[in-house]
């Protein structure tokens, strides 16, 4: 049930690429800068003060991974890398890789946990990576009516993400870290 609860969680974070469609650059990287440093707070407090991570894990216990209880959660370090892509590229490549981010991570995780037989590497499923795929390229289609990228970049950005979230286990980075960023920087870079 855990995995439902997170997976809500995240989908939340589709609203920044939402919202980047209307916004300037200056002003998207206030508002994700602003949450961003709410949350990083948020942390260091109640890493540093027993009583507060206490009432914090009770609050999240339903998102939370084991490790995130003794370290920054998941959810601050996806603000940063949200921040860090919007920073970085291009406003539409920034939006198509986060948007892919978000929404290839919930499928994959959930039809990959649910339905994953065949294992493929670590705890990654061919399973999973199919509908991280998919919904990927259908993600990309769908923002592509405001992004107007080509449909090469689309293809690429959805078969190169697919893959940096198949071996992120095997490369040692959280897969919310290297499939934004790494995809960001191929598509940047071949566009």
């Amino acid at each position: 049930m855990r995995i439902y609860f997170r997976k809500i969680w995240r989908s939340i974070a589709l609203s920044f690429p939402i919202l980047y469609i209307f916004l300037s650059k200056k002003h998207i990287l206030y508002v994700v800068g602003g949450i961003f440093l709410f949350f990083c707070i948020l942390d260091i407090l109640r890493l540093h003060i027993k009583e507060w991570n206490n009432i914090f894990l009770k609050v999240f216990s339903c998102i939370l991974r084991e490790k995130e209880k003794k370290s920054l959660s998941s959810t601050t370090i996806f603000l940063g890398v949200i921040f860090v892509s919007f920073a970085l590229f291009p406003k539409p490549i920034s939006i198509l890789v986060i948007s892919i981010c978000v929404i290839g991570d919930i499928f994959s995780s959930i039809i990959g946990t649910k339905y994953g037989k065949i294992k493929i590497l670590a705890n990654r499923t061919l399973e999973g990576t199919i509908s991280f795929f998919i919904s990927a390229f259908l993600t990309a289609l769908v923002f592509n009516n405001f992004l107007h990228l080509k449909f090469n970049t689309i293809v690429l950005a959805s078969v190169f993400s697919s893959l940096v979230e198949l071996i992120s286990p095997l490369i040692l980075i959280d897969d919310n870290i290297s499939v934004p960023l790494l995809t960001g920087g191929v598509v940047w870079l071949l566009r």
